[in-house]
């Protein structure tokens, strides 16, 4: 006879209408299933969760310069609200949903530590840091840190790499 899931482990899993429980102890099973509902959601979600957020601007053209003048580059700047488009209010939803799509899925204790964070792509890579690799990081930390295979510094290149880059651009 065949056997069926638990009620909670449905829950668990979500549903079209609802995203997958968090799971911090089974992470990337999480993850997996998020990038499946962000992807049926709105198929430009995932996009922004890797690129970052649509930030409405405006191009002012580069002129060339004159015997009187020296040349000005081009530059952007951003659009104040009242001059969006459509496609820019559009866009600028996707990133909306995505945050309120991820804030359904976790218990309010991880909210709390992504709650003042401002885009999608922030808060998916403040989870992925926080929760990726929980084991092998673990295991990592009880290896001998004199081994040259040491793992620890693996996972320190891997994880702290991208937010000195990030920090290094601002």
């Amino acid at each position: 006879m065949a056997t069926f899931p638990s009620k909670d482990s449905y829950f668990d899993s979500g549903s079209l209408a609802k995203p997958p429980r968090f799971m911090p102890e089974n992470f990337p099973l999480w993850k997996s299933r998020m990038e499946l509902f962000f992807a049926g959601a709105d198929p430009q979600i995932p996009y922004f969760i890797e690129h970052g957020p649509h930030v409405p601007t405006s191009i002012i053209p580069s002129i060339a310069a004159t015997n009187n003048t020296p040349a000005v580059q081009e530059r952007s700047f951003v659009k104040l609200v009242a001059n969006w488009s459509d496609e820019d209010r559009r866009l600028v939803k996707i990133d909306t949903k995505a945050r309120s799509l991820i804030a359904m899925s976790i218990p309010d204790e991880v909210f709390h530590s992504i709650s003042k964070l401002k885009s999608d792509k922030e808060i998916w890579d403040t989870l992925c840091l926080q929760y990726e690799d929980v084991k092998s990081t673990s295991l990592a930390l009880t290896s001998d840190p004199t081994q040259p295979s040491n793992p620890v510094s693996t996972v320190l290149t891997r994880k702290i790499t991208p937010c000195v880059l990030k920090c290094q651009r601002t």
